[in-house]
């Protein structure tokens, strides 16, 4: 009898181990290689460039300022057209905007300093700035300073008023600046061509990027009736600024046409809620 319960027991005990480790071996083969839990800083740029093109174009512009300017008519929803906007709109807004993009500027930016790629950290900064300075624009005071902290316990970030998001903008290009290094390849593969969907990683026009865009706030400030005349003047005498369309930022759509134009082609399959204004 007492062997039969040794015998029982140290099968209980084997089946014990058994499972436990089985369990370990599952979990092992269930981690999935096409879902990482981390991407490169290159690949969350590149989704950056994408998305914030798309969405400032399409739902900040096509879908609200647009209209006011009359570049664009609405046809079905009439309320933005009418200097209404509604809610749902505003928040389609916020949510391709903020918590798209620009949180992926702010990991984008973590990672690449984690990895020493001091070219991709200034280009997150520098896409943080355009997208943040555009949020501040079409919604006055938001979350800057405190931004892509959940991680840290700043899960309720404080709305920083726009003169202090413009301040940490012109902070952040300045360091933007600082980190480039046109010599200096910005990932350590030759990969960056890919994921650069501006400038192709040429760094010399992403220090025209910064600096058009230090030049743009300091004169919103100025139209506020701030005194930056020096600030606009250094800049205007700098051949570091665009001096031509072909130093702008854009993203070029290389398969297809911008598919924001569908919105407003008559010929497009898309609903016919917008056409061009006959203003334009």
């Amino acid at each position: 009898m007492k062997m039969k319960k040794i015998i029982i027991y140290g099968f209980g005990a084997l089946l014990l181990t058994s499972i436990f480790s089985c369990k370990k071996r599952f979990d092992d083969m269930n981690v999935s290689p096409n879902s990482p839990v981390n991407a490169p800083s290159q690949m969350l740029l590149a989704n950056v460039i994408a998305s914030a093109a798309y969405n400032i174009q399409l739902n900040a512009g096509l879908v609200m300022t647009d209209l006011w300017v009359q570049h664009a008519k609405a046809t079905t929803y009439m309320d933005e057209d009418k200097y209404n906007p509604r809610n749902d709109r505003q928040d389609i807004i916020w949510s391709a905007l903020y918590t798209q993009p620009f949180e992926d500027c702010i990991q984008a930016e973590k990672l690449a300093k984690d990895n020493a790629q001091p070219n991709n950290e200034a280009m997150a900064l520098v896409l943080k700035g355009y997208i943040g300075y555009n949020l501040t624009m079409l919604m006055g005071d938001v979350p800057y300073t405190e931004a892509g902290q959940g991680a840290d316990g700043k899960i309720t970030p404080a709305y920083d008023p726009q003169l202090t998001v413009f301040n940490a903008i012109l902070a952040d290009l300045n360091t933007a600046i600082s980190l480039m290094d046109p010599a200096s390849p910005a990932i350590v593969t030759d990969e960056l061509p890919k994921y650069d969907l501006i400038y192709m990683g040429d760094m010399d026009k992403w220090k025209k990027f910064a600096n058009t865009l230090k030049l743009r706030i300091y004169l919103t400030m100025k139209a506020g009736g701030l005194n930056k005349t020096a600030e606009i003047n250094t800049l205007l005498a700098s051949a570091d600024i665009f001096q031509s369309s072909a130093d702008e930022a854009k993203l070029t759509y290389l398969t297809s046409g911008n598919p924001v134009y569908q919105w407003i082609n008559p010929s497009s399959s898309r609903r016919s809620d917008f056409r061009v204004s006959s203003t334009l």
